[in-house]
């Protein structure tokens, strides 16, 4: 459950869509991103204040695993914070990070790769600057080579059973110039040397 309708609280669902959740939001009035995903059906909007008691009546079955407070309002944040406590919901408080449980992390994603940053609550704006840095890290090669090896797990698994071989052998695919190869664009001679190191030859 979010409360808050706003950029802030819109930042806060991509990251829980992102992750699959099922996300409820709360607020008087919602931005134009929010209203675009409700009507794509990826979350529920409710217009309404909200006010102490809100999240038991709202689900009444059960309860949300995790609340953000993300109001530009201070005090209605805080009791946001309160009930989530009483409750037992781990909550985030955008306003505040140190009042909540956890800590937001800036995340880069591009394919199945993932990169998540935090500063601790210290410096939002710092943790975001360090997440930029790391989407250029997750390069067209990298993208790639991540597809491979995952499509190649399984059978790994059934080819080499003992989990040591194949951490040598995921070593040494990473130590082998199949990278350097797919960031040139040789996308032939990349995946010919992958299959080789994935049957065991040497390179």
């Amino acid at each position: 459950m979010v409360v808050g309708g706003g950029k802030v609280a819109a930042r806060k669902v991509r990251d829980l869509l992102g992750a699959g959740a099922s996300v409820t939001v709360v607020s008087q009035a919602f931005n134009a991103e929010l209203l675009s995903l409700m009507k794509e059906g990826k979350l529920v909007l409710i217009e309404q204040v909200y006010q102490p008691g809100l999240v038991q009546t709202l689900f009444t079955d059960t309860l949300p695993l995790l609340l953000f407070a993300a109001t530009n309002n201070p005090a209605i944040n805080q009791q946001i914070v309160s009930e989530a406590q009483q409750l037992g919901i781990l909550v985030n408080r955008a306003d505040d990070a140190d009042e909540g449980d956890f800590h937001n992390m800036a995340v880069a994603r591009r394919g199945s790769l993932t990169i998540a940053v935090s500063s601790g609550g210290t410096s939002p704006v710092l943790a975001a600057y360090l997440r930029d840095q790391a989407q250029l890290l997750l390069t067209d090669a990298l993208v790639i080579l991540a597809g491979w090896m995952e499509s190649s797990r399984e059978a790994l698994q059934q080819t080499e059973p003992d989990q040591a071989q194949r951490r040598i052998i995921w070593h040494r695919l990473m130590d082998s110039r199949v990278l350097d190869l797919l960031h040139e664009g040789d996308l032939q001679s990349a995946r010919s040397l992958y299959d080789k190191i994935m049957s065991g030859e040497t390179p």
